[in-house]
């Protein structure tokens, strides 16, 4: 089922809540690879490491945030349009700002008390996570503002993907509030939406070269590697910042453009898919060649390169689903439908198995491997399981998980 002209908002196209999933599923895998990794800032760290888990990791990295924020900004207009400023402020703040909140309080703290337990020799019980969160709650607004240096400074947690959104969110909307002169009239938008392939990919190209640019000089001075925290409502790095906003409003301009409408692709699969494959291999040469980024992050290569490798994940994703996955399944509905709340609760879970397999001690590298994989294997299960059978039955908002708001 694609968009119509006369009531873009009222529709809905599958393929794109189908990459969303994807993309949290992809965020899951991030996530699990991290404890196999020598990255400082995270929970559990495995006594065991290897550089394959990093690769995947930093792949990742690449290109699932992006895709999300894209996927948000698409989805943006037509529903600001439908809900009007108040209405969509309302959802927003209710979509977002709730479980942003739940999400702080409750379902981050755990991961940090299984931080704490392996640099503190406590007995793991009831009563000493009780403890240990009461003291939590204590200080539930951290007013520190800077960088991160230490795990309990990241208070925002995963988290953070919403708040930012909901800034994205906000500030949009003020902006279309006080001025829309900049997004074609409605009346305009078909004419304007006719550009061709060649045209669209030669504004992509240079989308591609303008992201490369701004991570460059953004890297220059605040190493991509960098957190800096805002308080408890926001975290981020100054350099996926950047990316972020500009793959909103990519997102904000796919629509104004009648991306997918009536059937219009808007560039080519197989030059993408192309371009992805060649990129990815670069990308593993030029930072890798089997070690943990063997050339400086701050080069122009290593902007350019990621830059472009982001962009070609980001089309030959939304362009695979378009031609090969607009129709759902049952497991594509399943996990579209509950793939909010999998987001919001994935990462306690995959801490804690991971810290359950911390226990299993080999020195046979392929336990790594297996580990891994049934740390994916079981997050997916366990997450889908909870939100599908033990959070979303007894939600009061159903509004809350409607689709593409």
């Amino acid at each position: 089922m694609l968009l119509s002209d006369h009531n873009p908002a009222s529709h809905y196209l599958p393929f794109l809540s189908h990459v969303r999933y994807l993309m949290i599923l992809f965020v899951l895998v991030l996530h699990a690879c991290v404890s196999y990794t020598n990255y400082p800032f995270w929970f559990v760290h495995d006594p065991g490491t290897h550089w394959t888990f990093g690769l995947i990791a930093n792949v990742t990295d690449v290109f699932t945030l992006p895709i999300l924020f894209f996927i948000a900004g698409y989805f943006a207009l037509p529903s600001l349009q439908r809900k009007g400023t108040t209405g969509f402020i309302k959802n927003k703040l209710k979509r977002l700002g709730i479980p942003f909140v739940l999400g702080v309080t409750i379902v981050a703290p755990p991961a940090l008390y299984l931080n704490e337990y392996q640099h503190i020799s406590w007995n793991i019980s009831f009563s000493t996570y009780y403890n240990y969160w009461i003291e939590y709650l204590k200080s539930p607004v951290s007013l520190y503002v800077g960088p991160i240096t230490q795990l309990p400074q990241f208070r925002p947690f995963h988290f953070w993907f919403i708040s930012m959104l909901l800034m994205f969110f906000v500030i949009f909307c003020l902006f279309y509030k006080i001025s829309t002169t900049w997004l074609p009239p409605a009346t305009t938008r078909a004419k304007s939406g006719q550009a061709s392939n060649a045209l669209t990919l030669i504004l992509l190209l240079v989308f591609g070269l303008v992201t490369s640019v701004g991570f460059f000089a953004i890297n220059s001075v605040s190493p991509d590697y960098r957190w800096f925290t805002i308080g408890t409502l926001l975290s981020l790095q100054p350099t996926r910042l950047f990316l972020y906003i500009c793959y909103f409003m990519l997102g904000i301009y796919a629509f104004s453009r009648q991306w997918f409408i009536n059937g219009k692709t808007p560039s080519y699969f197989t030059f993408w898919l192309t371009f992805c494959f060649l990129l990815l291999i670069a990308y593993y040469l030029f930072c890798f060649q089997g070690k943990w980024l063997s050339i400086p992050r701050n080069t122009f290569t290593f902007a350019v390169i990621r830059s472009f490798l982001c962009l070609s994940f980001l089309m030959t994703f939304i362009l695979f689903g378009f031609r090969f996955w607009n129709l759902s399944s049952k497991i594509d509905k399943a996990f579209s439908d509950n793939s909010y709340i999998i987001y919001q609760i994935h990462m306690t879970i995959v801490v804690i198995f991971q810290f359950l397999f911390t226990f299993w001690k080999t020195d046979w590298q392929g336990a790594l491997g297996i580990k891994f994989g049934l740390v994916i294997l079981l997050s997916i299960a366990f997450s889908y399981g909870i939100s599908a059978y033990c959070i979303k039955p007894v939600l009061r908002f159903p509004e809350l998980f409607k689709k593409n708001d």
